[in-house]
């Protein structure tokens, strides 16, 4: 509900209040029993002993009054729930086809036309297995899927082009990549450690392909053939992103760190450490100005906006409770989604460092939101959270 409508609810609500406990407190007015009427009993009672007419009619006045406002009450109340339930509802709703269930990484196709989701599929039980899931964004259908991995999907990147999927995994600490015109395995890339979280990313011009574990790789998307290693002190990579521009990568470890690597020298450029939990999530504004980081723990969010031309702090986003998993910029860079443990993905003013809108879990039972997206145009916000994956439209007055 928004501000100003809360308060007018308040002060609705305690203006009605006031006129019930005004009327409770009331002492009612005296009046003097009327005598038996016979022959001996005198005069009949002067008008001065009956009840006053005002004070009936005083009566009945304010108890329309409490009515009036009651009945007022109700009517905002119910706009009001109107208004917040129509504007925190998704514009669509992509349900499992069979392929990943338990939903933890999204991606919007470069064109905007489909979305993945990279997951965990559960057949029955004691036979599970990861897996990828691909709607069509206009209709909701389910397009493709690839099922044959042995890994719990946790992140899951389109090429610039579109030709390529790739998608990592936590358990055998491979890398697989699908030829989108074929609908076939292009290849498996193998050497990251077994048993930790696997980030993919690609670069802008769709030449390299990144992936992190417990350590940092570059690869030749063509040819497959690794470039280079990058080592740091950073413990476990849960997050890879690449500049617009090519020339930089940072990563969001386990160390509490963002770390910012030069890809012509191999070279780490910066290390900003104590963050204060986990980094899970890194990602560049559309322009390069900016680098977000996102992470924490269960009872700490974590949620800085970096200058790059300075290289130093802009902003801390505070709202979340708890862990960030998940953040996004807009396609015109204003704006910054988040999505976090509490159950609740939140969109910032990049400018401001306000929050301008929350969006809330889908599903009653409170749970993480996983992942972000927003579409090429944004016009939609892919969000995971686990069971399902919404779109939402982040601008709808």
């Amino acid at each position: 509900m928004s501000p100003p409508m809360e308060a007018h609810l308040h002060r609705l609500t305690d203006t009605l209040l006031a006129i019930l406990k005004r009327e409770r407190s009331q002492p009612a007015e005296a009046t003097a029993p009327s005598p038996a009427i016979s022959s001996e009993s005198g005069p009949p009672p002067t008008p001065r002993h009956l009840p006053s007419p005002r004070a009936g009619s005083k009566q009945i006045f304010t108890r329309v009054r409490i009515l009036i406002l009651a009945l007022l009450l109700l009517i905002i109340g119910g706009i009001a729930t109107w208004f917040v339930t129509a504007k925190n509802k998704p514009e669509k709703i992509f349900t499992k086809n069979g392929y990943a269930d338990d939903v933890h990484c999204v991606a919007f196709s470069p064109d905007g036309h489909f979305l993945a989701a990279g997951g965990w599929y559960e057949q029955n039980l004691g036979s599970s297995y990861g897996a990828i899931e691909i709607w069509e964004v206009a209709t909701g259908k389910p397009s493709r899927g690839f099922s044959e991995i042995r890994d719990f999907i946790k992140s899951v990147a389109y090429s610039p082009d579109a030709h390529y999927l790739a998608a990592g995994g936590e358990n055998s600490g491979n890398i697989v990549i699908w030829d989108l015109t074929t609908n076939r395995k292009l290849r498996t890339i193998a050497g990251l450690k077994p048993d930790t979280q696997v980030s993919v990313s690609f670069s802008s011009d769709g030449r390299y392909l990144a992936a992190g574990a417990s350590d940092i790789r570059l690869w030749d998307v063509a040819t497959g053939n690794l470039l280079n290693e990058f080592s740091g002190n950073h413990g476990y990579v849960f997050s890879l992103a690449f500049s617009p521009g090519g020339s930089y990568l940072a990563a969001g470890t386990s160390g509490q760190t963002v770390e910012l690597w030069d890809l012509e020298t191999g070279k780490q450029l910066q290390a900003q450490t104590g963050l204060g939990g986990y980094v899970s999530a890194v990602a560049f504004s559309p322009n390069g100005r900016y680098l977000a980081a996102g992470g924490g723990d269960l009872s700490k969010s974590v949620l800085q906006v970096w200058d790059m031309e300075s290289r130093t702090q802009s902003r801390t986003l505070a709202g979340h409770e708890g862990a960030v998993n998940s953040v996004a910029f807009s396609p015109d860079g204003n704006d910054l989604a988040s999505a976090g443990i509490d159950g609740t993905t939140r969109l910032w003013s990049v400018e401001t460092g306000k929050e301008v809108r929350v969006f809330m879990r889908r599903t009653a039972v409170k749970g993480a939101v996983t992942s972000v997206a927003f579409s090429p145009d944004g016009h939609y916000l892919a969000v995971g959270d686990g069971d399902f994956v919404s779109l939402w439209a982040p601008y709808r007055k």
